[in-house]
C-alpha cells in the first residue's frame, strides 16, 4: 500500500490469478442464465474450520482484537507477510481464495426480501402522513366556516394545548427530580441552584396550562372541539414524521445492503457510514500483490481509500475502540469492534483524534483520526487502509460494501484528491497528474 495504484496497474499485477477468477465468474454467470436467468455465482462450499478457529490474516496473533487462533501451515504462493506489527508479520497468511470473490446467492435473495419489506414500511408511513394532511385540510375547511377572527383564536388555542401537552409529557418524564438531587449533589449551593431550575420548569408547566385555559375560555363547544381535533392532529403528525424518518433510514440501509451483496460483499451491518469524509478515490484491490520480492510480500486484505493528509476518518458504526497505537507496517492504527459483531481495521493515520484510547465507546460518524502515510506507506500517497473482519475472523473484501455506501456520487480523479501533496502527485501516471 505504499504506492498509488491505477486500475490498469492493479489488473496487471493481479494476473494470472485474476484472469482465472474472471473465467470462473463468467462460467458461473452462464450457468445462472441457463438455470433460470439469475446471474449469481454459486456460494463457496463450507470451510472445514470455523471462523473462530481460523487465523486472523490482517495482523499477527496478538494484533487482532479477536481471540487467539491456530496458525496455518499453508504456503502463500506470494511468499506471505505484511501489514502487521513488524517485518514478516504476514508469514502466516494463507493462500488467496477465489471463493472470497463469489456473490453469495442466499444473501442476495435475503437482502432483496429485506429491501422489499423496508419499501413497504416506508410506503405505509408515507400513506399515514398523506392521510393526516388530508385530515388537516378537512379540519381547516371546518375552521374557515367560523370566520377569520374566530379562526385565529382556535389556532392559538390549539397551539397552546399542544404546548401544554408536551410540557406535561416532559414533566412526567422528569418526575420528582428534586428528591433525586439529594443523592448526587452534596453541595448545598449547587443543590439550591438545581432545585430552583426545576422549580422554574414547573412554573413554565403551570404557565402553559394557564395560557391554554385562558385561550379556550371565550370559545364555544364547537370551537373547543375543533381545538382538540387540531391539537391531536398536530401530535399525530409529529409522531408520524418520526416514524417516517426511521422508515427512510431503514430503507436506505436495506438498499445499501442489497447493492453490497449483489456486488459480492460477504457481510453488511445494519448501519454503515463511509469511513472517510469528503472527496476520496478508491478501487477494488482485494487480493492484489503487495511488496513482491520482499520478506513482507503478501496479497492485499483490504481497500485503500486515498485522501489528503489530515482528512477526517470516522467510525463506520457504533462500537468500541481497541488496539490503538503504532503497528510498524500499519503505522498509526486502531481497531473498531462494531455493535454488529464486525471488527474493522484502520491503518496509516497521521494522528488520532483526542480521546481515542482502548475501550473508548464511539457512535457511527465519530472522528477517530486523520488520514496519513505512516508505517510502510511513509513517503507515499496518504490514505486509509481499511479492512473488514466479520466476527473478528478472516477478512473479507471491503470494496463492495464501500462502493454501495459511496452510492452514486461521482468519484474524483486521483490528482484532485491528492492535490497539494507533492509526494502523492509524483506517484501518479502522467495522464493523471
Amino acid at each position: 500500500m505504499t504506492t498509488l495504484e491505477t486500475t490498469r496497474g492493479v489488473h496487471a499485477r493481479r494476473a494470472p490469478w485474476a484472469r482465472r477468477a474472471l473465467t470462473c465468474a463468467v462460467g458461473a454467470a452462464v450457468v445462472g442464465l441457463l438455470l433460470g436467468g439469475q446471474v449469481l455465482a454459486q456460494e463457496p462450499p463450507p470451510v472445514e474450520q470455523s471462523i473462530e478457529s481460523r487465523p486472523s490474516t490482517t495482523t499477527p496473533s496478538g494484533e487482532s482484537p479477536a481471540t487467539s487462533s491456530t496458525t496455518t501451515t499453508a504456503v502463500d504462493p506470494l511468499g506471505a507477510s505484511a501489514e502487521g506489527l513488524s517485518s514478516g508479520a504476514y508469514s502466516g497468511q494463507p493462500p488467496f481464495e477465489l471463493g472470497s470473490m463469489t456473490v453469495l446467492g442466499s444473501e442476495v435473495r435475503s437482502s432483496r426480501r429485506a429491501l422489499s419489506d423496508a419499501e413497504q414500511r416506508y410506503e405505509q408511513s408515507q400513506a399515514a402522513i398523506d392521510a393526516t394532511v388530508t385530515e388537516f385540510q378537512r379540519l381547516a375547511g371546518q375552521i374557515e366556516v367560523i370566520g377569520i377572527d374566530r379562526e385565529d383564536k382556535v389556532a392559538s388555542a390549539s397551539a397552546a394545548k399542544t404546548s401544554m401537552k408536551r410540557r406535561a409529557v416532559d414533566a412526567f418524564v422528569r418526575g420528582d427530580e428534586s428528591t433525586k438531587l439529594l443523592g448526587v449533589i452534596d453541595d448545598p449551593v449547587e443543590y439550591s441552584r438545581a432545585k430552583n431550575y426545576l422549580s422554574a420548569l414547573a412554573g413554565l408547566d403551570r404557565d402553559a396550562m394557564l395560557d391554554y385555559q385562558r385561550r379556550i375560555a371565550g370559545l364555544d363547544d364547537r370551537e373547543r372541539e375543533l381545538v382538540d381535533d387540531q391539537a391531536d392532529l398536530q401530535d399525530q403528525a409529529a409522531q408520524l414524521a418520526v416514524e417516517r424518518s426511521i422508515a427512510l433510514r431503514a430503507l436506505l440501509n436495506a438498499r445499501r445492503c442489497a447493492e453490497a451483496y449483489r456486488s459480492g460483499s460477504h457481510a453488511c451491518p445494519p448501519t454503515f457510514v463511509f469511513p472517510v469524509l469528503g472527496d476520496v478515490t478508491f478501487a477494488g484491490t482485494w487480493g492484489a500483490p503487495r511488496m513482491p520480492g520482499s520478506v513482507d510480500q503478501h496479497w492485499h486484505e483490504g481497500t485503500d481509500i486515498m485522501a489528503p493528509t489530515g482528512r477526517e476518518i470516522v467510525a463506520v458504526e457504533d462500537g468500541t475502540i481497541l488496539n490503538v497505537g503504532d503497528a510498524g507496517l500499519g503505522g498509526l492504527r486502531l481497531w473498531l469492534r462494531g455493535a454488529s459483531g464486525i471488527d474493522y481495521y484502520y491503518a496509516h493515520f497521521s494522528s488520532f483524534a483526542a480521546g481515542m484510547v482502548d475501550g473508548t465507546e464511539v457512535t457511527a460518524g465519530t472522528v477517530l483520526g486523520f488520514a496519513g502515510a505512516t508505517g510502510n506507506a511513509a513517503g507515499g500517497a496518504p490514505h486509509l487502509h481499511f479492512e473488514i473482519h466479520p466476527g473478528g475472523g478472516r477478512p473479507i473484501d471491503p470494496y463492495p460494501l464501500l462502493k454501495a455506501s459511496w452510492g452514486s456520487r461521482t468519484m474524483p480523479d486521483q490528482s484532485r484528491v491528492v492535490e497539494g501533496v507533492p509526494s502523492a502527485r509524483a506517484l501518479l501516471p502522467p495522464e493523471e497528474r
